[in-house]
């Protein structure tokens, strides 16, 4: 309002001199192009006017709708410490739509039921009781929003990054536009997979689908998971638990999964080109179609797995596994006969490498 005070101000000043200090100035011009300023000033006073009331409104909404948030919160924390198992549930399906409802709680929703499923003590080979096992479903969903978000940001950035420096002759920026920017989880989202891994149960992390390439997942926990048909090209699972996780028909070219652990995995037509597999337990997996072409297979241990006839569906014949140019070493463990099946040229040398 003191700009548009200030503004009025001038215009009578200017209208003042003229009249006053300026004897052969045409009166009549003089009134009416003071009349028009004076007008567009008020319209835009009354814009400003109007702007500031409906921010002013929007404020006091927003201010309703986390006063409610927090309230609804509250309640929810409140009902899942009940110990009666419908008032439990309710609250579980409560925190699933607070999250839809409010982006900004999401993190703080994951811990809260992180936290709910770590306090039950869960027997082995019993069914999980009803409301650990919605939290967990619930759970698992907003881990994957998290995740999706996470990959969502991150292809922003390359983005941005390759249009920056698109057409660049230097190598330097060469090389930086080629390199991808690579980012975390959130902390929470680990200690998630790490609490639904506990229980023991495959199938409840669902993952299935997602697109996630060039993600940073070291030492996560993705017991069971289910990632079929996920991307996750040269995303970094170093030293991860993978154990029984089903990445049929995954893209995990370029990924790095060092040390990882991928007992009993199940890897039916699964993209492993160029893929780093130095020191990978893949114990008991079921193996068939995979591409390992150009894939380092340093000490991987492959004893007790089935690698090849098996169908990658119904209506389809056996497809055999692919080592074309995949780098093995004495260290690389197979049952009998599969060395020799797939690396009839192998000879174990001082030159070969073995880490």
């Amino acid at each position: 309002m003191t700009g548009i005070g200030l503004s009025i101000a001038i215009v009578m000043f200017w209208a003042l001199r003229q009249f006053f200090f300026e004897p052969d100035s045409n009166v009549g011009d003089i009134i009416s192009a003071t009349a028009t300023a004076m007008g567009a000033l008020t319209i835009g006073g009354i814009a400003t006017i109007q702007y500031r009331k409906h921010r002013w409104a929007e404020k006091q909404a927003q201010s309703e709708i986390e006063t409610r948030t927090g309230e609804r919160l509250g309640q929810a924390i409140e009902h899942l410490g009940s110990d009666t198992l419908h008032i439990k549930l309710g609250a579980v399906y409560e925190f699933n739509r607070l999250a839809q409802d409010s982006p900004r709680d999401k993190e703080s929703i994951v811990q809260i039921l992180t936290a709910f499923i770590k306090s039950h003590k869960v027997v082995k080979d019993e069914d999980l009781p009803q409301d650990v096992e919605a939290a967990a479903r619930i759970l698992s969903q907003l881990i994957r929003m998290l995740i999706e978000e996470t990959a969502r940001t991150a292809r922003k950035r390359n983005r941005f990054r390759f249009y920056k420096v698109k057409g660049a002759m230097d190598e330097r920026i060469h090389r930086k536009m080629f390199s991808k920017i690579r980012l975390f989880l959130p902390l929470c989202v680990y200690n998630a997979t790490d609490a639904i891994s506990a229980l023991g149960k495959k199938n409840i992390i669902e993952l299935g689908g997602l697109q996630a390439s060039y993600l940073e997942f070291p030492l996560a926990n993705l017991y069971g998971a289910n990632l079929f048909q996920a991307n996750l090209k040269g995303a970094n699972f170093n030293r991860a638990n993978l154990t029984a996780v089903n990445l049929s028909e995954a893209n995990l070219e370029n990924a790095n999964l060092d040390g990882t652990e991928l007992v009993g995995a199940l890897l039916i037509a699964t993209n492993l080109k160029d893929a780093s597999l130095s020191w990978t337990n893949l114990t008991g997996a079921e193996i068939g179609g995979t591409n390992f072409k150009g894939a380092h297979l340093i000490g991987t241990n492959f004893q007790n797995s089935r690698i090849d006839g098996i169908r990658p569906s119904k209506n389809t014949q056996p497809v055999n596994t692919n080592f074309v140019d995949a780098l093995i070493t004495k260290h690389t463990k197979f049952d009998p006969g599969v060395r020799e099946k797939y690396f009839p040229d192998f000879k174990p040398n001082e030159n070969t490498p073995d880490s």
